[in-house]
């Protein structure tokens, strides 16, 4: 009496393990009693046969060590972009500082009896004593 069937790959080849159970008395024992080979083998691709040899966890320590891959690549590009970033901020601090230098010299130049006698003239006009001003005639 055939109890069950059992399916095994082997190389490429199915091989079909029938159970016979076998009767004697009040005890069952049972025993493998016929092997048969089916089909022709079947070719199976890369990934197949490379998922069915691998344990799960393998499978699992391949998956955690691509998302690590991908995690430090995405955050060697941040770090690139930041360093980017920084390096054009010290610029725009060092244009800054050159500008407060620029102001604070003028703003000394300013509170100067020179600047007050050059606006004097070339805005408002006014000439020393025995200084003859020139203007230009409007057409």
């Amino acid at each position: 009496m055939i109890s069950g069937k059992r399916y095994l790959w082997e190389q490429g080849i199915f091989i079909i393990l029938e159970r016979a159970t076998v009767r004697n008395g009040n005890t069952n024992a049972s025993k493998n009693r016929n092997y048969r080979i089916e089909g022709e083998p079947k070719k199976e691709s890369f990934i197949g046969r490379f998922f069915r040899s691998m344990s799960w966890y393998k499978v699992i320590i391949i998956l955690f060590a691509l998302y690590s891959c991908v995690k430090i690549g995405t955050k060697l590009i941040d770090i690139q972009g930041q360093k980017k970033r920084q390096a054009e901020l010290m610029e725009m601090q060092l244009q800054l500082e050159q500008q407060v230098i620029e102001l604070e010299a003028k703003k000394e130049y300013i509170g100067t009896d020179e600047y007050i006698e050059e606006v004097a003239r070339e805005k408002l006009g006014y000439a020393k004593e025995g200084e003859i001003v020139f203007k230009e005639a409007k057409n």
